[in-house]
C-alpha cells in the first residue's frame, strides 16, 4: 500500500477527531436527577439538580426552561419550584486530615469550626458521619442525623500523627457513603497536605468514586497540597476541589458546597392517562444551551450531587473552572459532516489497498493450503464499571477464572477489592454457565444479590466484584 494515502487518511481522520474533541469540551449546562416519584392521582414529581460549565448551581429557572416526557410523549404543562435540598436528604461523610502540620496557623481548628458549621446547615433528613486521618484512618462517628454529636468530635480533634492517609480515608469515607439509606451521598475532605503512607493509591480512589458514583468534594489550603491529584479525584467524581492559602476561608469554601449540594428543582406534571411509566426525559435549556437526562420511575439509582467540577487557588477559595462535564454540543450538522469525509478518506484508503493486494489475494487461493475460519464467540464477559471498564473476554472455554492475579483467563489487575483468584465461570455439559466464588473476601453478587454458592447465570446478568461490575452476554 502506498506510504503517503495511509499518511493523508491518518492526518484527516485526526484532525477530525480534533475538532470534535473541541467541540465536546465547549461549555455547557449540565443536568442530573433523582428518581422520579408517581402518585395516586397521576401526577409525576422528579428533582433534578443543574449546573453550569464551572458545576456551579444554576438560579432562577422557570418552567419555561424545562421540558418532560414519559415513554416519548410529551408530559405538557410543568409546576417548577426550587427546593434544597433535594428530597429524601443527602449523607455526607466528613474526612479531616489530623497530621502534625495541621497544627500549624491554627489549621485543625478552624477546620474543624468550617466543617462544625456545614452540619449546622443539614436538613431534617440528612445524616453526617466523621473520619480523620493521620497516621492510620480512624471513624469517629458513623453516618447519623444526631449533628451535636458529629459538632462534639469535631471539637474534641487534635493534630498528632506523623503520615497523612489522605486516599485510604477518602477510600473508607466512600465505603460511608455507599451504604447510606439516603438517596444522595457525597464525601467531604479537609488537609493541608499530600499522601504519605496510604495502602491504597489514587487510581483506588478514583475507581471507587467512579464505581460508587459518589462525588468527592476537597478543602485544601498551603503549598504543599497535593493539587493534581485532588483535581483529579473531582473531575473523575463529579466533585470539585477548593484550594486556598489560608485555612480561615475554609468556611467560604464549605459555603461554596452546601450551595451546590442544596440547589435544585422540583418538577411536577401530570403522567398521560393509560400509560405505566418506565422512563421519564427530562429536558433543561439555558442561555442557548440544552442538556437531557433519564430519571426511571421507581429505580433507586444514586445521583452524584450536583455535576460538573471546580477548583480554585485563591484567598477566597473562589472555585474557577477546571474541567468541564461533557456538554450538549450544539454543532452536530458539523460533527456529522466532519466524520463522514473521515469515513470518505478511510474507504477510498481501503479501496485503494484492496486493489493493490487483488493479485496476492489470488496468489493465496491457489495455494494447497486450506481455508481458515475464525468463529466469533457469541458468549462473553464485559466489564461495565470500575478501573477496567470496557475490558472483554470472548468465553470458549469450560472453566474461566476471574481475578486480579495476571495468571487468571479474566484478570481485573486494577481493581484493589478483587482477590486473586475471586470467581469462577464454568460451562456445564449442556452448555449453561455457572459462576461460583472462590473463597473471596469481598465476595460476588449477581443483579446485586451476594451468592453463597454456585447459580447458573442468564444473559444480560450483572456481576459484581470489588469496585467492578461485570455483564453476562450470552447471544446464542
Amino acid at each position: 500500500m502506498p506510504r503517503h494515502h495511509l499518511r493523508w487518511a491518518v492526518v484527516l481522520i485526526v484532525a477530525t477527531l480534533s475538532v470534535v474533541a473541541g467541540l465536546a469540551s465547549a461549555p455547557s449546562v449540565s443536568l442530573r436527577a433523582l428518581p422520579a416519584e408517581i402518585a395516586k392521582d397521576g401526577k409525576a414529581r422528579v428533582v433534578v439538580s443543574v449546573a453550569d460549565a464551572t458545576g456551579a448551581p444554576v438560579r432562577g429557572l422557570s418552567a419555561a426552561n424545562f421540558r418532560a416526557s414519559v415513554d416519548g410523549r410529551d408530559a405538557g404543562r410543568l409546576e417548577v419550584r426550587t427546593t434544597a435540598p433535594a428530597g429524601g436528604g443527602i449523607a455526607l461523610a466528613l474526612a479531616i486530615d489530623v497530621s502534625g502540620s495541621m497544627r500549624a496557623k491554627s489549621g485543625l481548628d478552624t477546620a474543624a469550626k468550617a466543617a462544625a458549621g456545614l452540619v449546622d446547615q443539614l436538613g431534617p433528613g440528612d445524616l453526617c458521619s466523621l473520619t480523620v486521618f493521620g497516621t492510620g484512618v480512624r471513624r469517629l462517628v458513623d453516618l447519623t442525623d444526631d449533628r451535636a454529636r458529629v459538632k462534639q468530635a469535631l471539637a474534641g480533634l487534635g493534630a498528632r500523627d506523623a503520615n497523612t492517609h489522605l486516599y485510604e480515608a477518602l477510600f473508607d469515607a466512600l465505603d460511608q457513603a455507599a451504604t447510606a439509606p439516603t438517596p444522595r451521598a457525597a464525601v467531604i475532605a479537609f488537609t493541608d497536605g499530600r499522601d504519605e503512607g496510604s495502602p491504597v493509591g489514587l487510581q483506588d480512589v478514583v475507581a471507587k468514586a467512579t464505581a460508587r458514583d459518589i462525588p468527592i468534594y476537597a478543602v485544601a489550603f498551603g503549598v504543599n497540597v497535593d493539587t493534581a491529584g485532588l483535581r483529579r479525584m473531582a473531575a473523575a467524581s463529579h466533585g470539585a476541589a477548593y484550594e486556598t492559602l489560608r485555612p480561615e476561608n475554609a468556611a467560604a469554601a464549605y459555603a461554596a458546597i452546601a450551595e451546590r449540594l442544596q440547589t435544585d428543582y422540583a418538577l411536577t406534571f401530570s403522567v398521560p392517562p393509560g400509560t405505566s411509566p418506565s422512563q421519564i426525559a427530562v429536558t433543561v435549556r439555558h442561555r442557548g444551551e440544552l442538556a437531557g437526562v433519564m430519571a426511571s420511575a421507581g429505580t433507586a439509582a444514586r445521583p452524584a450531587g450536583a455535576p460538573g467540577t471546580t477548583s480554585a487557588r485563591t484567598d477566597a477559595a473562589a472555585p474557577v473552572p477546571a474541567s468541564a462535564p461533557a456538554p450538549a454540543s450544539s454543532w452536530p450538522p458539523l460533527i456529522v459532516g466532519l466524520v463522514a469525509v473521515s469515513f470518505i478518506a478511510i474507504a477510498a484508503t481501503v479501496a485503494v489497498t484492496w486493489r493493490g493486494r487483488r493479485r496476492e489475494t489470488a496468489a493465496v487461493e491457489d495455494s494447497d493450503d486450506p481455508p481458515m475460519t475464525v468463529v466469533a464467540s457469541r458468549v462473553w464477559l464485559e466489564v461495565t464499571k470500575g478501573p477496567d471498564n470496557g475490558l472483554k473476554l470472548p468465553l470458549f472455554a469450560k472453566a474461566t477464572t476471574v481475578g486480579r492475579d495476571p495468571k487468571c483467563q479474566f484478570p481485573l489487575k486494577n481493581d484493589p477489592m478483587v482477590g486473586r483468584q475471586h470467581t469462577r465461570l464454568t460451562q456445564t455439559d449442556l452448555g449453561h454457565y455457572v459462576i461460583e466464588d472462590l473463597g473471596s473476601q469481598n465476595g460476588v453478587t449477581v443483579n446485586g444479590v451476594r451468592i453463597s454458592q454456585p447459580i447458573t447465570l442468564q444473559s444480560d446478568d450483572r456481576i459484581g466484584l470489588g469496585v467492578s461490575e461485570l455483564v453476562f452476554i450470552d447471544r446464542r
